[in-house]
């Protein structure tokens, strides 16, 4: 716009134009890694560590709208923990803000609802996951890197399913307000995988299967491209 003021004589008068632009996005990512469990058949959930790390170099290291991600870690959160490192990490977002959800765990299915299983033994269903979101203004990416994974968007493997885009929790919310950008590693009745990067199924060795590819993806990306990926 443009602004006058003239004197009260009127014998002298100014201009000078304003110009608003909206603030500038912020970008944050909370990353999350359970990895020991209390489960006497698998203590160890091997991969998630490496995951988490190259995923927040990925974010680190990436320019969106030449800002970086700034990235908060959690490591063998409980349900409580976990609840409160969202509401911390995304505290004071605005409408202009990027939100990025990442979690590797164990998961489920039941029930017609996607579990995330958690390092103390609690879970998170894919809906008090979504109602604890919603809360956060602007876009939330959720990336979900589980067995099960895709109920929480209400897609099965089989290649119908997902066509037919059954509602879930996620789905339902984003057809509402296309708030979210959920990807999941692994349909509703899939298993989600690790990988190792030698050969050997060693903990320092590997990383789950949907952070390499994404990494690798990546790097094949222009920076635009890699951020409409994320964003949407």
């Amino acid at each position: 716009t443009e602004l006058t003021a003239t004197s009260a004589d009127g014998r002298f008068t100014d201009s000078v134009r304003v110009t608003v632009r909206p603030a500038a996005p912020r970008y944050r990512a909370l990353l999350v890694g359970e990895h020991s469990y209390p489960f006497a058949e698998s203590t160890e959930r091997r991969g998630s560590e490496n995951s988490v790390q190259a995923l927040k170099s990925l974010l680190e290291t990436s320019r969106f709208d030449s800002a970086a991600y700034a990235v908060t870690v959690g490591s063998d959160l409980s349900r409580a923990e976990l609840i409160a490192e969202i509401r911390e990490a995304f505290d004071g977002a605005s409408e202009q803000d990027v939100s990025l959800f990442y979690i590797t765990c164990h998961g489920s299915y039941s029930g017609g609802m996607s579990f995330l299983e958690l390092s103390d033994g609690s879970s998170l269903s894919a809906r008090d996951l979504e109602r604890e979101l919603r809360r956060i203004p602007g876009t939330v990416a959720v990336l979900i890197d589980c067995c099960g994974s895709g109920g929480a968007i209400g897609s099965a493997s089989e290649r119908a399913a997902f066509a037919r885009g059954i509602t879930g929790e996620f789905a339902g919310a984003s057809v509402r307000g296309s708030k979210y950008k959920v990807l999941t590693s692994a349909g509703l009745d899939e298993d989600s995988f690790r990988i190792a990067f030698n050969g050997e199924a060693e903990a320092g060795a590997m990383a789950t299967a949907f952070v390499r590819a994404l990494c690798d993806g990546a790097q094949s990306l222009t920076p635009e491209a890699f951020r409409d990926v994320m964003e949407g």
